[in-house]
């Protein structure tokens, strides 16, 4: 045998062993987390990914929330950021379930998008990012699939969760609490607006507006936990979730409204989701962010977030799961 083929041999028994050692996952730790997003935030570092690194093995699943069509950029600096780290292109998928359909039907439509990957990729393990709706139907998959997402899900990380639902979508459905006079003028005259120009729209996204009352949303959970409470135990170790909140004047120029109205009725908020209803009520907190709906997954000007951020919590969650 030449000395080409036996380097061939010894790179692909390397390999083999990486990907075979990743589906027993690392176990992570709040504490884990937050000293490594501390460390790349107050000094980021460039990671460069090879193919000795077990993160560079994975297949990363993105799975955006509410409205993503109307914002082509979702996702997209986490991708960009996980490619600059080595990650191969091909190994992130960005999968857009419909924004206007009800999370019944996205959770069935993104099963059977996992089922393909996990065909075209038999030998790699998930790590699955959801955001707002999408961590909320991405988490009801699991818990719906238990068998799969114990053989081919290593992380699930839930990124401001909308698990008790928004009092945003309650006021623009006509079912929320009424604009108060604690409101300033703009805040108060730009809900109003908001209501009015949800009515025009929401013909063709309503079933998934729906879905995010905090009534549905709660109800939803609830009926979740009753049929598959003997399946939280299994997958939970796998299961991690980021909360997020800010002061409204402190948020992006599109959210300070819905912050003002969200905090007046419900409690500190990332502009569209309060802090309570990010919790799914299982799994492991990592941490929780001053930031707003969307700051961790969108460029600038969509949020105020600086760079900075993004870049320390994308740099922090793979390295974590890297070791």
């Amino acid at each position: 045998m030449s000395l080409k083929c036996v380097k061939k041999l010894l790179f692909c028994l390397c390999v083999g062993v990486l990907s075979s050692s990743i589906l027993g996952e690392t176990c992570i730790t709040s504490q884990d987390f937050e000293t490594t997003y501390q460390k790349h935030l107050i000094k980021p570092v460039q990671m460069k990914l090879t193919v000795m690194d077990p993160a560079y093995h994975y297949l990363y699943v993105f799975v955006p929330g509410f409205l993503h069509r109307w914002v082509p950029t979702y996702f997209l600096p986490n991708r960009a950021h996980l490619i600059r780290m080595g990650i191969p292109k091909d190994s992130i998928k960005i999968i857009r379930p419909s924004h206007g359909q009800s999370k019944e039907k996205n959770i069935e439509w993104l099963f059977s998008k996992f089922q393909t990957l996990q065909k075209i990729y038999p030998h790699k393990q998930m790590v699955i990012m959801g955001h707002s709706k999408g961590a909320s139907e991405a988490l009801a998959l699991s818990l719906q699939n238990s068998v799969f997402f114990k053989k081919h899900v290593a992380y699930l990380f839930l990124i401001q969760g909308v698990f008790g639902g928004s009092g945003v979508a309650d006021y623009v459905l006509g079912q929320g609490k009424p604009i108060s006079n604690q409101l300033n003028f703009l805040s108060g005259t730009a809900m109003w607006f908001m209501g009015k120009a949800a009515s025009l729209v929401s013909p063709m996204i309503h079933p998934g507006l729906e879905s995010l009352r905090r009534e549905n949303a709660q109800s939803f959970w609830k009926d979740i936990k009753q049929k598959h409470g003997h399946i939280i135990e299994d997958i939970q170790s796998r299961v991690y979730h980021f909360k997020a909140h800010r002061e409204p004047s402190e948020m992006s120029i599109f959210l300070q409204h819905t912050g003002h109205y969200l905090k007046n009725n419900y409690g500190d908020s990332d502009g569209l989701v309060t802090i309570g209803d990010q919790d799914p009520g299982f799994g492991t907190h990592l941490y929780t962010f001053e930031v707003c709906h969307g700051g961790l997954i969108l460029h600038q000007p969509i949020t105020n977030v600086p760079k900075r951020t993004r870049m320390a919590f994308n740099a922090s969650w793979v390295e974590v799961i890297n070791k």
